[in-house]
């Protein structure tokens, strides 16, 4: 059987930070993450954010490219 494609949204805050994780701990990694960064997130977003875009892809968790 065939299952259907699993995206997540991820905002870089606590909670879809922590699903992401927790599907990653299960071995189950979504299709994709489409990230939501509005432009004027807080100084500490900013510097998450590139954080955990790495995470993401040590751990083979594909996501949408940085822009600009």
């Amino acid at each position: 059987m065939t299952r259907e494609p699993s995206v997540a949204s991820w905002g870089a805050g606590l909670d879809s930070t922590a699903m992401i994780i927790e599907l990653v701990s299960r071995d189950e990694r979504p299709d994709l993450v489409l990230i939501a960064d509005t432009g004027s997130e807080f100084p500490a977003t900013e510097t998450f954010i590139p954080l955990f875009r790495a995470w993401m892809t040590a751990h083979d968790v594909p996501h949408e490219p940085e822009i600009g």
